[in-house]
């Protein structure tokens, strides 16, 4: 798809919120209380340098971790273990499966058996999962559900809030992506007000950290959730690690400007 296909898609998006953006009920509730975190996918070995920042700077957060991955390394137990002691441990599938590619029995065992697995391995219960690829449907989010799970977290972004836990979108992804994929961000944010400050400001146009920076200001501002969320592997991929680290050190000093309280997934639902 060229640029000005991408272009388009992007102003039919501002004309969808021209016309909705003063729907009543469309916008989030406004909130004193302002919560922050953070959740890294695929378990890499990375997570132990991405953990190691997240400590230094006072944030929390969950590591997806897939018992195994064809892809990619994954940590090692022991590993594991160590990350355990500082941050919450997710269920992100036995072997980093599509979940809507396979059957209702493998679907069982992806998500019960990584449990079991990683519950043995940290001595805790897990309560959080990630959706491999955001990719799930009606019938997923139930089988999540009832393997005993209480939180599904989705890749959508530009939300606030939390209606449906086994459907949570985060806020902001740590990556730099296309157009188009931003347009359809855009499109389902759960925060109107948010998702229209960043399009008429341009600020949707620039890298993701300062999308990060402006939507964290925007919850400081109106309270809500600010998720920051990626993959440790894509941060070093794109040397994207000054970026994090000043993300983090923007997110320490503003959160405690505000009072905010720093937390993981799982706290979201407790």
């Amino acid at each position: 798809m060229d640029t000005k296909t991408h272009l388009l898609l992007l102003f039919l998006s501002i004309c969808f919120y021209l016309i909705n953006i003063h729907v009543p009920g469309k916008a989030p509730l406004k909130r004193s209380k302002i919560l922050i975190t953070t959740s890294w996918d695929d378990g890499h070995p990375l997570d132990l340098k991405l953990s190691s920042l997240l400590k230094d700077y006072g944030i929390s957060g969950t590591m997806y971790v897939p018992i195994r991955n064809q892809e990619s390394t994954v940590m090692t137990n022991e590993q594991l273990k160590n990350v355990a002691k500082d941050f919450e441990i997710g269920g992100h599938t036995f072997n980093h499966t599509t979940l809507t590619e396979v059957n209702e029995d493998r679907v069982i065992y992806e998500l019960v058996e990584s449990k079991n697995v990683l519950e043995s391995i940290i001595g805790n219960e897990v309560v959080s999962f990630s959706y491999p690829r955001n990719l799930y449907n009606s019938t997923i989010v139930q089988k999540v559900k009832e393997s005993g799970y209480k939180i599904g977290r989705t890749g959508k972004t530009f939300c606030t809030t939390m209606s449906k836990p086994f459907e949570y979108h985060p806020t902001v992804h740590a990556l730099n992506k296309v157009l188009l994929a931003k347009g359809k961000h855009i499109v389902g944010a759960n925060d109107r007000i948010l998702a229209a400050k960043l399009l008429f400001s341009g600020n949707i146009f620039k890298r993701w950290d300062i999308i990060a920076k402006k939507s964290l200001d925007h919850i400081m501002e109106n309270g809500g959730i600010w998720h920051l969320w990626g993959h440790s592997w894509e941060i070093d991929q794109n040397n994207d690690w000054p970026l994090l680290q000043n993300v983090l050190e923007y997110a320490k000093k503003e959160g405690r400007r505000y009072g905010a309280e720093f937390i993981t997934n799982g706290m979201l639902y407790s």
